[in-house]
Formats: C-alpha cells, structure tokens, sequence
C-alpha cells in the first residue's frame, strides 16, 4: 500500500508590524467601545498603539441607577428646582463601583446624573486621577468644574453638559478646567415648578436666560475647544466665542423670552428680531466652523416629560397672542448643515435654497402665525435642492392632511417625522420608493392599520405610530429589519401574530391588555433579539397623572420574565397614554 505524504504546509510570512501612528489612524476610525476593546485585546503592539492616545481607549461608563431608587425633593430657594437623591443601597453600590475602576484608566463617560450635583461630586472625589479624559453627557449643575479640577489633576480633554444656570465656574480650580474643554454644551433656561399636590413628578416651565458675562470672557481662554453647543438668550458676548479659533462644530438654540408673565413678555415683543438679527449676522463671520446646527424657540415653554396642569397654561405659554416671526436669510451661512425652528420662529423665505443642509426640522405651530398664511410652510413645492437632506421633521401639523409626494424626491433621506396632529394623514404611494429610509415617526389621530406603503419599506430600523385609533400590525417587508417598534396607543386585543416576523427587534413599546393568554406571552417572548420592553399600562387610565415608578408591569410580567430573563422592562409615562 503506498504511503500517504502530508503535502508541505505552507510558508506563511508574518505580517510586518505597521508603524504606531498608522495604527493609530486606523484605530480612530473605531466608532463604538466594544470595537476598540477587541482592538485593545488583540496583542502587545496594538495594544501600545492604543496607550499612546488615550483618546482611542473606549470608556469606562457609569450609568444612574434606576427610577426605583431615587427620591425627588423641591427646593424653593428663590429659583424652584428638583434635586434628586438616591437611596443608601443605591449610592453605595455606584461609589463602590466608581472606587473599582481601573487605577490606569484613562477614560470615563458618567450617564444618567441629572439633577444629582452630590451623587457626581461624590462620583468625582472616588474616580481614578490617572483620567486624561471625561464625559458627561448628563446635564450637570453645582460646582462640578471645580471639583474636577481639584480631584482629576491629569484630566486634558474633557466634555461637560451642563445647566448653565446652576452651573458654577467660581474660582481658580473652575477657571484652570477651562482650557481642557474639548466640548461644552450649556443650557441657560432656568427651570421654575409647580407641584400641586396631585401632580407627580412636578410641572416644570424653562425660562431663557443669557449667559453670565464672566464666564463668557473666561471661556475666550478655551483654546481647545473643538465642539460648542449653546441654548441661552442671544449677547454679544456669545458672538466674542464663535471667533475662538479651535472652534470647528457650532450647535447655537436661541431663545427668546425671560419673562414668566404676559406683562414681562409683552414688554420685551421688539427684543427677539433684533436678536435674530444679530445673531445670524455675527454667523456670517464665524468662516472657520466646519458644521453649524442652528434652532430657534420663542418663549419658556415647558419640559414635555411633564405634566402640565390646565390652569397653569396661562403663565406658562403667554405667547399665543405675538406675531409670527419669520428668520431672516440664511443662504451663506458657513458650515449650516441642521435647521430646527420651533414654536413662535419659522423658516426663513429661502429655505429651499440652503443646499447644504443635512437636517431639517419646523415644528412652528400654526397658532403662531395669525393671519399669516405666507409663513405657512409649502411642503408640496419642489424639494429637489435640498438633495444632501438627510433627516426631515415635519411637525407643523399638515393642513392637506397629505404628505406631499416632493418629500419622495429626496434621495438621500434616512429619517422621517410627520405630524398630521389629531386628523387623518395619506401617505403617498411614491413613499415606498425612498429605499434608504430607516427611521419613520407619524403621529395621525386615524390610523386603523399600517399604510400599505409603510408595509414595503424593508429599509426601516425605526417605526413610531402614535394614532389613538391603530388595531392592526400586518406582515410585510417592513417588519423584518425593525429594531425599534413603538406602538403607544395600539387597540389590538392580543399580540400580532406578525410580531414573530420582526426577527432583529431589540425595543418595543406597545398598548397591550392588562391581562394576556400565555400563547401571546410566548409570541413576545420569541422575539429573539428582544432587549428592551416597554409595555403601556392600561389600568393606569384610571388614575390621574400615574406611572409606575417601581415597573410592576401587567399580570402577565411574571410569566414574560420566566421566559426572557434577559430583557429589561420599563413601564410608560402617562403623557404617553391617551
């Protein structure tokens, strides 16, 4: 018998190692942490590449507890606000945590802390000083710029969110943060409550402010400072920043009214034009910004998480009563690329032209506009310009009740929001054809079904339908690539049999009976990339502004949870409840 030969292996040659720094652009192109983790962990050379940059090492994340553990408190000292404190377990718990972070880490993104000044100063005072870089995209107030500069002495690249109203500066250690800043979002609209005693959480309006001068001077010495994101009163001094240098990315909301009355407001009807004015004009001279997102609200409006009491609207929205306000020209401005225009604002009379732009959002209310019909926005006319526009929110209710075929035209368009407000809403045939649109939200007041063009969108990842009249989830293309599926007011006496279609579906939020047979439990609980519930609670109709805090869920939960022990569960609040 002739002997069996093993063929030769062959020659296989290392691979040179590449340079540091190429390692080190390619290692940049890394978007998400569990990437550069797998990156991290391969070997010694990659893993040097990624010690070298502490802007490529993926974050430590600590996130807030959950709403079981925390307890909100109203303090009344002169501006109302909410501090929320955590229970002893759940404090304990998160320092323990922060204290095991790794002693070498050099970034960390702290999420989920609004409204907790002690919880992160607490959270500050245990982290590791080997940090070179922080996140908080949190929206933070007290004297956190300050403790990060005495406790984080090595910090060189730091991101703050913040309320800047609340926010403290003071002092040498808060001006010595200042030039580390890489990016700064600020809101200056201080919050004001109202807390019947049957309203929980409480009612809360934001009223504009302008920034402080002094911080605004200090904040010229940010020669860092890549990413500026600015919701505040328009001044003089916000237009000395936009001629920082380092400055590329600009997100500026105007605000436009402090005052809490209609006597205050009234007085200060000249002051927001001028203000427009002014702002777009010093925009023109910001020639250096590579991206520029700019929004407009009038008056202090009010945080829609909340519930607003029917008597308080008065105060709270004095506006109904202005004159419209159209924005002036904004063709030139360098670097636009998003446009949201809210409330009393509207788009201005070339829009059509900005060809730049890669969003777009008007959610003027027409309440705004009087006599105006000019300022109503002409959806049907030619879109064709605004070929680069890539998200599209219309929430100025449509008054056709047709969304226009132009927005079809669109070839580029991946995220769509359209308000038919509480009448019925026709989807054009032409729909189906805007093959890369991934995210759809209608809110209509009759939709008994999904519209058939809906149904042939196989590109979708997102599906929102707010109607008060939706029964029926038919099977179709759609269903096979949704990720997310948020249903808040379905009808449906059961789980859709065509759920066991939406394969990839990892959130749902959806109106369903207090009360389940266990063969529709066993149809969700199939899903199999299901992560997150959210699963609105009829019964809670009942009582006025309820929730639940603590996610006793339906009858059903229990039996859910047996079965899918790995998917979170969160109950709705009631603003989402008809």
């Amino acid at each position: 018998m002739p002997s069996r030969r093993r063929a030769p292996a062959a020659r296989v040659d290392a691979l040179l190692p590449l340079p540091a720094d190429a390692l080190q652009a390619i290692f940049s192109k890394l978007e998400s942490d569990d990437d550069r983790r797998s990156a991290l962990a391969t070997c010694k050379a990659w893993h040097a590449a990624f010690s070298a940059d502490p802007r490529l090492w993926p974050a430590i994340v600590l996130r807030a507890p959950p709403a079981h553990c925390r307890a909100y408190v109203l303090q009344q000292d002169g501006c109302d606000q909410i501090t929320v404190h955590l229970d002893a377990q759940a404090r304990a718990a998160l320092l323990d945590a922060a204290g095991a972070v790794n002693r070498r880490a050099v970034h960390a993104r702290l999420e989920g802390f609004r409204d907790m000044p002690e919880v992160l100063l607490g959270l500050v005072s245990v982290l590791p000083p080997s940090l070179t870089r922080l996140e908080l995209p949190t929206r933070c107030t007290g004297p956190l710029p300050t403790a990060l500069a005495r406790c984080l002495t090595r910090l060189a690249d730091v991101s703050i969110t913040g309320n800047g109203a609340e926010m403290s500066w003071s002092g040498v250690a808060g001006a010595a943060l200042i030039p580390k800043l890489s990016q700064l979002r600020l809101c200056y609209s201080r919050p004001q409550y109202a807390w019947p005693a049957e309203v929980e959480p409480p009612a809360r309006t934001m009223l504009a402010l302008r920034m402080p001068d002094s911080l605004a001077a200090a904040l010229q010495g940010a020669s860092r400072l890549r990413t500026l994101d600015l919701v505040l009163r328009w001044s003089t001094q916000v237009a000395q920043l936009l001629a920082l240098p380092s400055l590329r990315e600009l997100s500026l909301g105007l605000l436009f009214v402090e005052g809490r009355n209609e006597g205050e407001a009234a007085a200060e009807l000249a002051v927001p034009r001028g203000e427009v004015t002014q702002a777009v004009a010093a925009l023109h001279e910001a020639l250096h910004l590579t991206a520029l997102r700019l929004s407009s609200d009038t008056g202090p409006g009010f945080d829609e998480t909340m519930q607003v009491p029917d008597e308080e609207l008065d105060w709270i929205d004095p506006l109904e009563a202005r004159d419209a306000m159209q924005l002036p020209s904004l063709a030139g401005l360098p670097g636009l690329v998003s446009l949201r225009v809210r409330r009393g604002m509207h788009l201005p009379a070339d829009w059509r032209s900005l060809t730049g732009l890669t969003a777009l959002e008007c959610d003027s209310d027409p309440i705004y506009s009087g006599d105006s019909d000019n300022l109503i926005v002409d959806w049907a006319s030619p879109l064709g310009a605004l070929a680069a526009l890539h998200t599209l929110h219309i929430g100025q209710p449509l008054r056709s009740g047709r969304l226009p075929a132009s927005v079809c035209e669109l070839p580029q368009l991946r995220e769509l929001l359209v308000n038919a407000e509480g009448g019925a809403l026709h989807l054009p045939a032409a729909l189906s054809r805007l093959s890369g649109l991934t995210r759809l939200e209608v809110r209509s007041g009759v939709m008994r079904s999904v519209p058939a063009t809906v149904r042939r969108l196989a590109s979708l990842r997102v599906l929102d339908l707010e109607s008060y009249d939706l029964q029926e989830l038919p099977a179709g293309p759609y269903l096979a690539g949704l990720t997310e599926l948020r249903l808040p007011f379905f009808r449906g006496s059961k789980v859709p049999g065509s759920l066991a279609g939406a394969t990839a579906l990892r959130t749902l939020e959806m109106f369903l009976p207090r009360t389940l047979p266990p063969a529709d439990v066993q149809r969700l609980a199939a899903l199999p990339a299901l992560r997150v519930s959210l699963a609105a609670l009829p019964a809670l109709r009942e009582i006025v502004h309820a929730y639940d805090p603590r996610g006793l869920g339906p009858y059903w939960k229990q039996d859910f949870c047996l079965r899918r022990p790995d998917v979170a569960w969160r109950s709705t609040f009631a603003h989402r409840m008809p």
